[in-house]
């Protein structure tokens, strides 16, 4: 069968302060956490749901075993979090699993009369933002991409200005070593 075309559709700001600032509570609250976790990190339903069980606050990374997009080697993803995330994902408790989740998203979306975004756009939404602030290997790395042809097409989309702004930070980014601290 033939592969489908990559979705790009994403959410915009208006919609997503509409989901995140609806008065929910209990499985529906916890999918609203998980929706704005996803949108920091991109990660996917599942492995946000398994974020918190999984996540190191002193690295900063979550670590999941056996998931979707590790290598077949490894079967381990270390998943960076930044800052915001972190703290949406401290002291967090999903009780809801992916299908779930993924049901009670949808009737939310339909409440708010949200019509053709899905849990997994917020992926499309937060790579090309992720994008903006790191290099498209260390994209692959975050997302887990292993088809980068596909991650350069779909969600890295730096125009030009993006680009010289980068340039201009590479300079500081090249001085750091492999731990992110400044070399000697």
């Amino acid at each position: 069968p033939e592969e489908n075309q990559p979705r790009q559709t994403t959410w915009d700001w208006r919609l997503i302060r509409q989901v995140l600032r609806a008065p929910r509570v209990g499985k529906t609250a916890e999918m609203q956490k998980a929706f704005h976790i996803a949108l920091r990190t991109g990660m996917r339903l599942g492995e946000v749901l398994a974020a918190p069980e999984n996540f190191d606050p002193d690295k900063r990374v979550v670590t999941l075993v056996n998931v979707a997009g590790a290598r077949k080697t490894e079967r381990v993803a270390r998943i960076p979090i930044g800052r915001i995330a972190a703290k949406l994902l401290k002291g967090q408790k999903f009780t809801v699993n992916a299908n779930e989740g993924s049901v009670l998203f949808s009737k939310l979306c339909r409440e708010l009369l949200i019509k053709g975004l899905t849990f997994h756009d917020t992926r499309a939404t937060a790579l090309p933002h992720l994008a903006k602030k790191v290099d498209v290997m260390t994209l692959a790395k975050i997302s887990r991409h292993k088809d980068l042809s596909l991650l350069m097409n779909t969600y890295y989309r730096p125009n030009a200005s993006d680009i010289r702004c980068c340039m201009a930070a590479q300079r500081t980014c090249s001085k750091l070593s492999s731990t992110g601290r400044p070399l000697s």
